[in-house]
């Protein structure tokens, strides 16, 4: 047997139709009438103004009396449910969400759908920010369909605390109760969110820092095609020398740095003759300059100190220069001996060299959840703009992309010559399937040849789970950028939602179930027709 749908949803459609009715007589109609009453007063004596001066207050008291009404009619719609279901097939027992979760199923296994509501979100930052990172947003959940029963509102994102590892705190807008004539209004979220790095990622190593094992590919990821060193491999770090001479006896120097955002940083005084390990730590000391080191040739005190300037700033680091004491009576010379440049953070970058070869690496993820939302971002640039190519980032089972449960491949294609020799996010949000495959990997390949002469250039690749805003809502991400974020950093994030599934909305304000959603159908097809709502 089955629950007979028609009868249920043509029941449901009245009872929807009835408190539609009544909030809009809360909302409109009535309001409306009074003040066209109050209007033929409006050059009346206060006398007889007098006369209709309990009526604005009326009002309200008379929303909130009717508002037993909407009560009552939400009552008969969960209690019918419960009964219908009851009928067909006795449950385990007599709870509102097991009716519901046996009505889900029937559905599913009928193929039985309504119409669906279409829901979107845009993420924009405010003008005045100073990081540089990425925000990703998603409307569609872990297993892949849209939070159709997401709120129509502006959430505020306003960083808290800085850094590269930020926190950005979150508000949306007031929330009012879901039988109210206001609703809908907002979703009332609030809470807190930490960017992610590359340092954080899920995906090791997605700064492509670390290449100890095997020089030109990124420790922990597998090659697939291409050969490391030629038709791939990871850039160099830049790599700049401090030339100590004329055998100094007296005074002492500083080293000067500017940083990614601009900000000029000084050592403290180091004597004339200071070894490689004091120069580091001075160096060390620096923001930006955190991870370099010094290797020094010499013989006291003229030094020559090698800088290899790791984990830094990312990019074609400033020449560093110097300032000496007046008693100083030697030289410092400065140089360049490799340009770095073709990083976005840290000190390397994975290229991928144009050619025939269709260049595949790939990393394993462990301990993923099944029909979870998982957020990637990885930056990306070429040398000169190319005639062709693209590249692809997806969830791969060792033999294809894997796709969620809506069918829906995880996958993301960048067209190459749309990108630009400046660094730009390229983001996606991936949707585990329910049934796990033995083994996913994070897969980055060429998918169409990369014209000869061009190098692709990527880094600061992040992979987390998403952080869900509120049950029901969207998915969202913040990465972070080559210039860290900064205190009141912010974000409106708009969410829209055109309610036009009527089943949709009025059984999700009925039962008051967020995380479910009735079997829907956005292209004009679904079974279960929202006339019936009247």
């Amino acid at each position: 047997m089955a629950v007979n749908l028609t009868t249920l949803f043509t029941r449901w459609g009245k009872m929807l139709f009835a408190l539609n009715t009544l909030n809009t007589a809360r909302l409109t109609t009535v309001p409306d009438e009074i003040q066209d009453v109050l209007d033929e007063f409006a050059s009346a004596s206060a006398a007889i103004l007098s006369t209709v001066d309990n009526l604005p207050d009326a009002i309200p008291a008379w929303q909130s009396g009717t508002g037993s009404i909407a009560t009552e009619l939400q009552a008969s719609f969960q209690a019918l449910l419960v009964q219908m279901v009851k009928d067909d097939n006795v449950q385990p027992d007599d709870a509102l969400l097991t009716a519901y979760d046996e009505l889900l199923r029937q559905m599913d296994a009928s193929s039985d759908t309504v119409d669906a509501s279409v829901v979107a979100g845009t993420a924009t930052a405010d003008a005045g920010n100073t990081g540089t990172g990425a925000f990703l947003v998603s409307v569609k959940r872990g297993d892949g369909r849209s939070e159709e029963n997401l709120y129509a509102e502006d959430v505020r994102f306003i960083c808290t605390a800085r850094g590269e590892s930020a926190t950005f705190s979150f508000a949306g807008e007031p929330t009012v109760d879901y039988l109210s004539e206001q609703w809908p209004d907002g979703s009332g979220c609030s809470g807190s969110v930490t960017v992610i790095t590359s340092d954080d990622s899920l995906a090791d190593n997605g700064g492509f820092e670390d290449e100890d094992d095997i020089s030109d590919v990124p420790d922990g990821w597998e090659v697939i095609v291409g050969t490391p060193g030629t038709t791939f491999r990871i850039t160099e770090p830049e790599v700049q020398t401090v030339v100590i001479s004329g055998t100094p006896t007296l005074g002492t120097y500083a080293l000067v740095f500017t940083n990614a955002a601009g900000k000029v940083q000084i050592t403290g005084p180091l004597d004339f003759d200071a070894d490689g390990g004091t120069v580091q730590a001075a160096l060390n000391a620096l923001i930006g300059a955190e991870g370099w080191t010094i290797d020094t040739t010499g013989t006291s005190p003229n030094y020559t100190h090698t800088i290899t300037m790791l984990d830094g700033p990312g990019g074609n680091v400033t020449q560093l220069s110097s300032m000496a004491s007046a008693t100083f009576n030697g030289t410092i010379g400065h140089a360049t001996t490799t340009v770095g440049g073709e990083s976005f953070r840290g000190s390397k970058s994975l290229e991928f060299i144009g050619g025939a070869t269709l260049n595949a690496i790939q990393i394993p993820l462990a301990d993923l959840t099944a029909a979870t939302a998982y957020a990637c971002n990885i930056w990306a640039k070429v040398s000169s703009v190319p005639g062709a190519g693209d590249f692809r980032i997806c969830l791969w089972d060792g033999s294809a992309v894997v796709n969620d449960d809506q069918g829906v491949a995880n996958s993301l294609t960048v067209n190459c010559p749309g990108l630009t020799t400046n660094w730009a996010a390229q983001k996606v949000m991936f949707q585990t399937p329910s049934v796990m495959p033995p083994v996913l990997y994070l897969r980055i390949e060429l998918t169409t040849a990369l014209s000869g002469g061009v190098s692709l250039y990527l880094d600061e690749l992040a992979f987390d789970a998403a952080d869900l805003l509120y049950i029901g809502g969207p998915n969202a991400k913040l990465f972070s950028g080559s210039t860290q974020w900064e205190v009141a950093d912010a974000f409106t994030l708009a969410m829209t939602n055109d309610r036009a599934g009527e089943f949709q909305t009025g059984v999700f304000r009925a039962i008051q179930s967020p995380e479910r959603l009735l079997p829907s159908n956005a292209a004009a097809g679904e079974t279960i027709s929202d006339a019936l709502v009247s």
